[in-house]
């Protein structure tokens, strides 16, 4: 599933590329946070991978669980964005907060990248850290549909706002939730900062009281500025949505944003400007557990440091495919036979045919890109078809190209076609027809005349539970052969002897009963 619905009032979906956090501080919004009470209950099941290790039991301040620090990212679900339905508002990271110091740098870029390319859905972000927001903003891509809010129910929360007007979303809001004492929001009301605000309660257990007084405040504000309102709830343990206030139901939205938004594109990345290589613990990283303890320390170190690079090249232009490639045929040797597959999908979600169409690439072009450097205008597709043809092909597609004459995968397919010779068939292998007047009857089988006789009905079931025997030791011979290294002379041993027991007992079995000839 693409995204989950959502009963939470000012949105329509939630979407968790991220789960974990921990809190701001003592005695602020945080202090019932609502998403580690949900977090608790998927914790750690076998369901929820996402939400391995957020929590943690027991909690500090005599809690009985609280956020672990731990935080968890999923770069596949990126792909997700992509399979929202049109026309939806979509909360991001719900479970977590998208700017926290543990989510990478690159992952929130590629975020941004990724919902930029969805004009046709509108994405809510909300954060508490709203300096590391400002700190990245520049490098991210801002589209229209992008909204960006900030979490501030308490007065000394309100510097949040003076970063939110630094940040350059199209539609900015406030979520005063829990809204826990008055705040007056006019600053950034009158100078345009705010598109939206939210106002609730807090729910759930321990929740703390709200003043009716206190939202009327807000609303006032807000229409004094025309800036849209939406009362969310009131304080207590399942508070009702959408209440009235004052004999008014107020949900109000900024205009949505619609499908024609530029998108931008994001800053290049450290491995694309050369600056130096960032801290690896801030780099994407793997999506499963790669069990590294089985190379030796030697070898693992040398391939934990090439996922790193080659996770930062992996770019669907000609110079990464080169360098991709490059890296993989360097690194291929330290695993053993059978771990190779296994390494690519935990490290790059990459298969070995994807693979070894980029050590093909590098095969080709590598230490020759000044002379190739006009195919990188061809799609990577392309490109990984040129590296398996005869340097002639090569040539000709690149004169091509710069004649402006090859420009897709098509354009390239077509020179291939007409300049490459189709493999010869091989020619089928002649068939011997027998005519039927010399086709003759099998000789007949020295056992034949001694089974024509109908054997009992007791030794048939013996046999039956014989060929049982035979099928378990049959079946501990396959797992021996998938578990070489449990592979040993007494357990061979052992087998054979009772291969021939049973093969000895039937034998003995057919004599008895005058079904076989005496040896």
């Amino acid at each position: 599933m693409a995204a989950n619905n959502t009963k939470i009032a000012w949105t329509e979906k939630t979407l968790n590329v991220a789960v974990g956090c921990d809190r701001v501080g003592a005695n602020t919004e945080c202090e019932h946070c609502y998403a580690a009470q949900d977090a608790c209950r998927r914790a750690d099941k076998p369901r929820f991978p996402l939400y391995e290790g957020v929590i943690k039991r027991p909690g500090a301040k005599g809690r009985a669980f609280d956020w672990s620090g731990k935080v968890n990212i999923d770069w596949n679900k990126l792909k997700d964005i992509s399979r929202l339905p049109s026309g939806c508002k979509v909360f991001i990271n719900s479970m977590s907060d998208t700017f926290h110091r543990k989510i990478p740098d690159d992952f929130i870029r590629a975020l941004f990248h990724a919902m930029a390319k969805r004009p046709d859905v509108v994405f809510q972000i909300l954060t508490k850290r709203s300096e590391r927001a400002v700190e990245l903003a520049p490098s991210l891509t801002w589209t229209d549909n992008i909204w960006m809010g900030v979490t501030a129910g308490m007065k000394t929360s309100l510097n949040r706002l003076d970063d939110l007007r630094k940040i350059p979303a199209k539609i900015r809001f406030i979520s005063a939730e829990p809204l826990l004492e008055e705040i007056d929001l006019t600053p950034w009301l009158a100078d345009g900062t705010l598109s939206q605000v939210l106002v609730a309660g807090e729910s759930k257990s321990g929740f703390r009281p709200m003043d009716d007084a206190w939202v009327r405040k807000i609303r006032d504000a807000c229409i004094l500025y025309n800036v849209p309102f939406l009362f969310k709830q009131r304080a207590g343990f399942k508070p009702e949505k959408l209440p009235e206030l004052d004999g008014q139901v107020w949900e109000q939205y900024p205009p949505v944003a619609g499908t024609n938004v530029e998108i931008l594109p994001p800053k290049k990345a450290w491995w694309a400007t050369g600056e130096a290589t960032p801290d690896p613990g801030l780099l994407p990283q793997a999506r499963g557990d790669f069990d590294y303890d089985l190379l030796s320390e030697e070898h693992a170190s040398e391939l934990k440091a090439a996922a790193v690079t080659i996770r930062g090249t992996l770019r669907a232009t000609m110079e990464s495919m080169v360098e991709t490639g490059a890296a993989l045929l360097k690194i291929k040797h330290l695993l053993p036979y059978g771990f190779w597959g296994a390494w690519l999908e935990v490290e790059f979600a990459m298969s070995d045919r994807h693979a070894r169409s980029l050590m093909a690439v590098a095969t080709a072009f590598d230490g020759r890109m000044e002379k190739f450097s006009d195919l990188a205008i061809l799609p990577a597709t392309a490109i990984s078809k040129l590296a398996v043809v005869p340097p002639e092909v090569v040539d000709e597609v690149l004169e091509k190209v710069r004649a402006g004459e090859c420009q897709t995968l098509n354009d390239v397919a077509t020179i291939i076609k007409e300049t490459v010779p189709p493999k010869p068939r091989p020619a089928p292998k002649a068939s011997v027809v027998v005519p039927m007047a010399e086709k003759t009857a099998p000789a007949p089988s020295a056992l034949a005349p001694a089974l024509s006789t109908e054997p009992p009905a007791a030794l048939v079931e013996e046999i039956n539970n014989l060929d049982k025997r035979m099928k378990d030791v049959s079946a501990k011979l396959r797992t021996m052969e998938q578990a070489a290294d449990q592979r040993t002379p007494e357990h061979l041993a052992e087998l054979r002897l009772e291969v021939e027991g049973i093969l000895g007992t039937v034998v003995e079995r057919l004599v008895s009963a005058g079904l076989l000839p005496a040896a």
